[in-house]
């Protein structure tokens, strides 16, 4: 967990500075807006961190980083399908051939 937090921390910080110079306006400006960031840090960095790292006692570490690479094509499905958001011919082959490697890579029982 620390070395999440930590890894996490410097993230924020690096892609802080990228966004301010590339961006004027970084800050909401409204009570529901605030919401929404705070949203998004507690439920998709808190709780997704927390989860990976409880899932660990129960997952290889060599599938589980495997697993991981699923992490950008679930919710560029999820945005083509729920919010009719393109994907364009790169993404779905990209896609693809994760899907694709991570099942030549499953791990197999023995018969």
């Amino acid at each position: 967990m620390t070395l999440m937090t930590i890894g996490s921390a410097v993230s924020a910080a690096l892609l802080w500075i990228v966004a301010y110079l590339l961006e004027t306006d970084l800050a909401p400006h409204t009570a529901e807006g605030w919401l929404v960031v705070i949203g998004l840090a507690v439920f998709t960095q808190v709780a997704g961190q927390t989860l990976i790292a409880l899932s660990l006692g129960y997952v290889s570490a060599n599938f589980s980083a495997l697993i991981l690479l699923l992490q950008p094509v679930i919710p560029s499905l999820a945005a083509w399908v729920l919010f009719d958001e393109t994907l364009s011919r790169l993404q779905a082959v990209g896609a693809a051939g994760i899907v694709i490697g991570l099942a030549l890579a499953r791990p197999r029982t023995r018969e």
